[in-house]
C-alpha cells in the first residue's frame, strides 16, 4: 500500500478534499497511458516549451519527470513547473508538483465493472513554510488551486469518458515508453 501525500496534516500545508471525478465508460489502461504521453500536457495540461520528460520504471511503479513553463501554474516569465509523478500499481497516482506554489496530487481510480472506471481526485497546497499560523486567506487560495487542479483533471477525464479502446497508441516524438508502461 503507498504512502498517500506525505505531507498530509504537515504545518504550512492545507489537506486536500477529496473530489469524486464521475465513473468512466473507459479501461483503466486509457488512464494510465497519459504516464507517456508528452503529447497531450500542452493541450489538455496548459504546459508551455516542454523542457524536460523521462519515464522510469520501479518494480510495479512508474515514474514520470517533467518541466515546462504553464499558463497558469507559474506565473513569472520563463519559470518551470516541475513534477515527478508516480503509479502505484495500475489505480494510485500521486505526484510533487513544484509551480508557484508546492503541491501534491493524487488521483485514484479503480474499475468498478468491465469497461467502467470509477476516478478521484485530491490536491494539498503548501501555503507557508509552517511557522506562520494558516489563515482564512490561504485557505480560500488552497482551495482555488485545487479547483484549478480538479478542472485540468476533468480535461482528461472528458477524454476519457469519449475516447474509443486504443490497442495501438499513436506515439510521437518525445513521448514514453506506452508498450513497456502497458505491460
Amino acid at each position: 500500500m503507498p504512502d498517500f501525500g506525505g505531507d498530509y496534516g504537515s504545518p504550512g500545508w492545507i489537506n486536500w478534499k477529496i473530489n469524486h471525478m464521475g465513473d468512466l465508460n473507459s479501461h483503466p489502461i486509457e488512464i494510465v497511458d497519459n504516464m507517456a504521453d508528452l503529447a497531450h500536457f500542452q493541450p489538455i495540461h496548459g504546459s508551455i516549451d516542454a523542457t524536460y520528460f523521462a519515464n522510469e520504471f520501479k518494480g510495479h511503479q512508474v515514474w514520470q519527470y517533467f518541466s515546462s513553463g504553464h499558463r497558469t501554474l507559474v506565473s513569472e516569465a520563463g519559470a518551470q513547473l516541475h513534477t515527478t509523478t508516480w503509479y502505484t500499481g495500475p489505480a494510485i497516482l500521486q505526484s510533487e508538483m513544484k509551480g508557484d506554489f508546492n503541491s501534491f496530487i493524487m488521483i485514484a481510480h479503480t474499475p468498478v465493472e468491465e469497461g467502467c472506471t470509477r476516478v478521484w481526485h485530491g490536491l494539498m497546497v503548501q501555503v507557508n513554510d509552517g511557522t506562520a499560523p494558516i489563515t482564512d486567506e490561504h485557505r480560500a487560495g488552497a482551495l482555488a488551486y485545487q479547483e484549478g487542479s480538479r478542472l485540468a483533471l476533468a480535461q482528461d477525464v472528458e477524454v476519457w469518458q469519449h475516447k474509443l479502446p486504443c490497442i495501438n497508441p499513436m506515439v510521437v516524438p518525445g513521448d514514453g515508453p506506452f508498450g513497456k508502461l502497458r505491460t
